[in-house]
């Protein structure tokens, strides 16, 4: 997604929020406070990290049908004890076999990185723009948890 000052990043979450005018008459602020909001802002900023565009944190992904979303990891969010799972949409130009060979080496994460550093370069070949197969290689190669 682009706009005109550059690269747009989206966090999405579920969960409580208070919404509302803050503030004083003078300088109200239509603003919202709660975790999840604080896990939105938290999974936007991850974006950069993880190559992504959208980034769809455990509640949100919860409540969607699973195969609209690509795996990306679990991370750790700032103020956060626990990691989240993360997921983005599928690229719009993926085709299933495409998809099946992206779970197929994400699986392998768990049981052997190095197999999956190779098949993500398989992939990474075959859709070189896609920014996710770079990251999640260079996170691979540096033995981040996922």
């Amino acid at each position: 997604m682009r706009c005109a000052n550059g690269r747009t990043r989206i966090g999405i979450e579920t969960g409580l929020a208070v919404v509302g005018d803050v503030g004083i008459r003078a300088k109200l602020d239509y603003t919202a406070h709660g975790d999840a909001v604080n896990a939105a802002a938290r999974l936007e900023a991850a974006n950069k990290e993880l190559g992504s565009t959208i980034c769809i944190g455990p509640q949100a992904a919860s409540r969607c049908d699973p195969a609209l979303f690509r795996p990306l990891g679990t991370i750790a969010v700032r103020g956060r004890d626990d990691k989240f799972k993360v997921y983005e949409p599928w690229p719009t130009d993926t085709t299933a076999v495409w998809r099946q060979r992206y779970l197929e080496a994400f699986a392998e994460i768990e049981r052997n990185p190095q197999y999956a550093i190779d098949l993500f370069k398989c992939l990474a070949g075959d859709s070189p723009d896609d920014p996710v197969l770079a990251r999640m290689i260079e996170r691979l190669t540096a033995g981040c948890d996922f």
